[in-house]
């Protein structure tokens, strides 16, 4: 049960400072006043403190009364939820200060938007609408539950019995079937795509077969292919070396072999020229002692030099000493005059071998011995170059037919491998797809049915329908106290009809009801909306405005719904500026130089 015990605000809409209501004083309480002094404010402020926005869409801004001299507005509700004492203060001036207390406990969030979402999940409400008409209901007004399309009707009866937690699920289900949707026709798919492959590559010839042994062309053909064309090019250089070559080797041959091939004689030691010169020195030592025994000869009585006596004696001595000299190198140059031609011989012969020896090396290195004796032919070579061509070409054209059928064999063997690997996989895969397949639509069937169970035409409309029953039911109990009319509803599939039925059995519709019937219908709907939500569900709300409701409906219907209402357990405001009741307690709302204020009796 959640009872709204008090409100206190200031400044808001028409208000001024300091005012304060009390919701669960009375079953029944008149809210009077004329209008314009605020008496539909409260609800409305009940609406802002509770979700953050209000029926009527009046701007933050405009709630504050600008006529008061004050800025910004404050609003603070108590109420009672499952034991619990909750405190919801509200103060807007520069910003915002929103609280939510438990028990004297700050539960507050961060932001006022999650403090929000956790008042209305206290409350039970979630839909801001259905709040509002749970609690409110004016004379212009038609509930949206009567008013609304058949489908939409359910929707409310889904919302207002918290049924959207099936809906969700149901939501959640059909999100999932429709991807396993997805992957059943991607899987099947799948499925024919491998199917249909292996259905064309089962029949292939899976054989492999054995590759040719591959020929080659002889690199010798090339390579005198390449020579005997050098040479149809190069004839005529060619020919003119061979003509030389062939000089060279008949000059090699009129080279006496004893001269390059023998062994050549030691260098004579002294050489010739050694031994002229040794022989300019004697006969210079020959003159010498020529013109000394001359001077000898000479000499008689005393020395020319000193004009001493000479001594015959040793004259003689000199003389003979002199002569002798003279004739041992007059020895010496004979014999060395007999050896001067033996060894100029044996110069001349070491100077012929080596000139032989030079020819010879030098005839070896001009001629070139991979030269041909004979001269070139060009016809002969022409031919030659054919006869190879058409050797080289069979060669070559073996060798490329070999390669080709080999590329072929090699290309089969590949594909071979590659389609029995890809036949074993896709074998396996189109087993694994299957199951897998087979698996997904097991559980889509079961998807299918969950989505079905949790759908509006599944346990909702179950609920709903056990729901609509007792709906009707308490409608029409409401009903027989207040107007002739009866409700009926019809549950068809995704929508929900309602026929109104008079005392004689015609049916109409709510449009045609006049605005005293339609007030009381609704009044009915409402009790018994909040009667069924109240058992069915832990939301029960213990207020309800009915503003200016009764100014419609004539003094009779008046006093049964006050009857009625006395009844219920339920704290109910009469809102109106033209009709009170003595028995029932009064709060007068008072509006002076703009300021609204609440006067109880």
């Amino acid at each position: 049960m959640l009872t709204f015990k008090s409100m206190k605000w200031s400044n808001c809409f028409s208000y001024g400072k300091n005012n304060y209501i009390e919701f669960d004083k009375n079953i029944l309480t008149q809210l009077v006043g004329i209008n314009g002094t605020g008496k539909t404010s409260i609800s409305l402020m009940l609406q802002e403190v509770l979700y953050g926005k209000n029926i009527k869409n009046i701007k933050k801004q405009d709630i504050a009364n600008n006529k008061s001299g004050e800025t910004g507005y404050w609003i603070h509700l108590i109420f009672e939820k499952d034991g619990a004492l909750y405190e919801v203060d509200l103060n807007r001036k520069s910003n915002l200060k929103f609280r939510l207390i438990r028990n004297g406990k700050d539960i507050s969030s961060h932001t006022s938007l999650n403090t929000y979402k956790t008042l209305a999940n206290i409350i039970g409400v979630t839909d801001f609408k259905i709040f509002c008409q749970l609690i409110y209901q004016h004379s212009t007004d038609s509930l949206d539950f009567l008013t609304a399309t058949d489908t939409n009707r359910k929707r409310f009866l889904i919302s207002l019995l918290q049924l959207d937690k099936y809906i969700t699920i149901h939501e959640l289900f059909k999100s999932k079937a429709v991807v396993l949707n997805s992957e059943i026709s991607g899987l099947a798919g799948s499925v024919d795509t491998v199917e249909a492959w292996i259905t064309r590559h089962k029949d292939m010839d899976l054989m492999k077969q054995v590759l040719m042994a591959q020929t080659v062309v002889d690199p010798e053909l090339y390579i005198k292919r390449d020579n005997i064309q050098s040479n149809i090019t190069n004839i005529n250089s060619i020919n003119k070396k061979i003509v030389a070559n062939k000089q060279y080797r008949i000059e090699l041959n009129l080279l006496d072999p004893q001269y390059f091939l023998g062994i050549a004689p030691g260098q004579p030691n002294p050489g010739s020229n050694e031994l002229r010169t040794q022989v300019r020195i004697l006969d210079k030592q020959y003159t010498d002692h020529m013109n000394t025994i001359n001077r000898i000869d000479n000499i008689e009585g005393e020395c020319p030099t000193c004009l001493q006596p000479i001594d015959p004696i040793e004259t003689e001595r000199l003389l003979d000493h002199e002569i002798f000299e003279r004739n041992q190198v007059k020895t010496k140059i004979g014999k060395l005059w007999e050896k001067i031609p033996k060894v100029e011989a044996i110069e001349a012969e070491i100077r012929t071998m080596q000139k032989q020896k030079a020819d010879f090396e030098k005839l070896n290195q001009l001629i070139d011995s991979n030269l041909q004796l004979d001269t070139l032919d060009k016809n002969e070579l022409t031919n030659q170059l054919i006869k190879i061509n058409a050797q080289i070409f069979k060669a070559e054209s073996l060798a490329k037919s070999i390669k080709e059928k080999n590329l072929k064999i090699s290309a089969h063997n590949s594909k071979v491998d590659v389609v029995y690997n890809q036949l074993k996989e896709f074998k396996k895969d189109l087993h694994e797809k299957n199951i897998n397949l087979m698996k997904k639509e097991n559980l889509n069937t079961i998807i299918e049915l969950l989505k079905k169970t949790f759908g509006t035409n599944g346990l909702v409309s179950y609920k709903i329908e056990s729901s609509v029953k007792e709906l009707e039911k308490k409608i029409n109990d409401y009903l027989s106290d207040l107007t002739q009319f009866q409700i009926y509803f019809k549950l068809s599939g995704e929508k929900l009809n309602i026929e109104v039925v008079d005392d004689i059995g015609n049916v109409t519709s709510i449009s045609n009801l006049s605005s005293g019937e339609r007030a009381r219908v609704n009044i009915a709907t409402i009790l018994a909306i909040r009667s069924i939500l109240s058992s069915l569900t832990s939301t029960k709300i213990n207020l309800l405005f009915l503003d200016e409701v009764i100014g419609v409906i004539d003094a009779e219907g008046k006093e049964k719904l006050s009857e009625i209402l006395l009844q219920e357990n339920l704290n109910t405001f009469i809102v109106s500026h033209d009709w009170t009741h003595p028995l029932i307690p009064k709060i007068h709302i008072i509006k002076e130089h703009h300021i609204s204020r609440i006067e109880y009796d």
